[in-house]
């Protein structure tokens, strides 16, 4: 029942973060309310923002051009099906134009962020794999582990796929203000579990609920995840990207939808 914010890449400092995949890793604030979140942005970001996001919340979402992104709503499980496509709906009556986007070139992106993400952590964290395994969790230490499969060939494809997926996002938002979709594709499950179930097909948690996620990531774009309904008492959130430098935009979006 709370707002995410992943701003577009290097707008917060990553100083004193600790790596996972430095050409991927972004910081961003969690709140109880998109103002609250643009207004943390604000601090995290440093004064160079001072003024730019908090008001935007303010702004009603009249005439903002809205994409309903095909690749963020493909194959959902009916119980997020319904509340997701509702929100979007919803959106029409606070004045924004929407039209369907389908954005094919993001097909690929969910692979080439393992293969960037998962090579860029075992070359931070290969000293200390080789000599303190035991400090890692089991599931990160199997995933970080995994990841020395990916060759070098693997890596420049996945290399090339970010830069068209990048290319697509911003020929897509020269047509939009922002995109929306879902988050995650099922219900969350709980925490012992590793797959979760989407229209009756077993699928891993990993893959699952990254599938939504990776491509904005790849192309450092901003994106907010707000609550748009509760289903079985689990909240369902609405997805909102903006392109890069677009932070302003999206927070607008998202917080016209949630007043509404």
């Amino acid at each position: 029942g709370v707002v995410g914010l992943k701003p577009t890449y290097g707008l917060v400092p990553v100083d004193h973060v600790v790596p996972l995949s430095p050409s991927l890793d972004h910081v961003g604030p969690i709140a109880s309310t998109v103002a609250g979140g643009a207004l943390m942005l604000e601090v995290m970001a440093g004064p160079k923002t001072a003024g730019r996001f908090l008001p935007a919340t303010r702004k009603p979402a009249r005439g903002m051009r809205v994409g309903i992104s095909e690749y963020h709503l493909r194959n959902l499980d009916a119980a997020v099906q319904r509340p997701v496509e509702s929100a979007i709906a919803s959106l029409a009556k606070l004045g924004c134009r929407l039209r369907d986007v389908r954005i094919t070139e993001l097909d690929d992106a969910h692979l080439a962020s393992m293969v960037i993400g998962g090579s860029e952590a075992v070359a931070y964290h290969d000293q200390f794999l080789k000599t303190r395994p035991e400090a890692y969790g089991p599931l990160v230490r199997k995933r970080l582990q995994d990841s020395y499969r990916w060759t070098a060939l693997d890596l420049l494809r996945a290399c090339e796929t970010r830069t068209v997926a990048t290319a697509a996002f911003a020929r897509a938002f020269r047509e939009v203000d922002c995109l929306v979709g879902a988050v995650l594709p099922a219900l969350p499950p709980r925490v012992e579990e590793t797959t979760v179930t989407v229209n009756g097909q077993a699928v891993s948690v990993v893959e699952a609920f990254t599938r939504f996620n990776a491509a904005q990531n790849l192309a450092g774009v901003p994106a907010l995840s707000l609550p748009c309904g509760d289903v079985q008492g689990l909240p369902v959130a609405l997805q909102v990207i903006g392109p890069r430098g677009g932070d302003a935009a999206v927070l607008r979006l998202g917080a016209a939808f949630e007043r509404a």
